[in-house]
């Protein structure tokens, strides 16, 4: 290092801080950027398998036609049996 600081020995100094703090800044954006790709991938994942599941609705409307359904056999089965 320079016993006397001058001009230009400060601005190249200055420089290579400068430089060493940019590419710090540089790398921790592209982690950023990585993990919110990430993030964004997993997101949509999830929406993805939301899309499969079956809603309260669905489930309500087959629990209901099934219990219709046991119904009418038991109609059924008794209108057999009390024929024969």
């Amino acid at each position: 290092m320079a016993d006397e600081w001058t001009v230009n020995t400060l601005k190249a100094h200055f420089d290579a801080r400068f430089d060493a703090l940019q590419e710090g800044v540089n790398k921790a954006d592209a982690a950023y950027e990585k993990r919110m790709d990430n993030a964004n991938e997993f997101r949509s994942t999830l929406e993805t398998q939301q899309g499969t599941f079956v809603t309260k609705e669905q489930v309500r409307w087959a629990f209901t036609a099934m219990l219709a359904g046991g119904a009418l056999v038991t109609a059924v089965l008794v209108a057999i049996s009390g024929a024969g």
